[in-house]
């Protein structure tokens, strides 16, 4: 599990390059970071959630992540992160959903 969470703060900061980013999501990079949603390790979901809400950025990712992400998901994920007091990435978690419910809603 650790090695999982080194090799996504890897190819999130890989992503700051704007070609590979576009490499990462022809690859399906948003679609194996929703997966990651369902672990239990904290400190993943943290990362996961940070690299998601920077991909959000692009409307074709946010369609992607609204078709990939199930309700009961961002559930368990909103649940790990309160019970172990990590409000800050509570903050980051809210702040992509609503990235994707202003920009698909409308």
């Amino acid at each position: 599990p650790h090695s999982i969470a080194v090799l996504t703060y890897l190819l999130l900061n890989l992503a700051e390059d704007a070609k590979v980013e576009m490499k990462m999501k022809n690859k399906k990079i948003v679609t194996m970071l929703v997966q990651l949603l369902d672990r239990d390790n904290v400190d993943l979901l943290i990362l996961v959630v940070s690299f998601l809400k920077k991909l959000s950025i692009f409307v074709e990712n946010k369609v992607e992540m609204v078709s990939t992400i199930a309700y009961h998901t961002v559930e368990l994920v909103l649940v790990h992160m309160l019970s172990h007091n990590f409000f800050i990435s509570v903050e980051q978690l809210y702040s992509l959903l609503r990235n994707l419910v202003l920009d698909l809603g409308s």
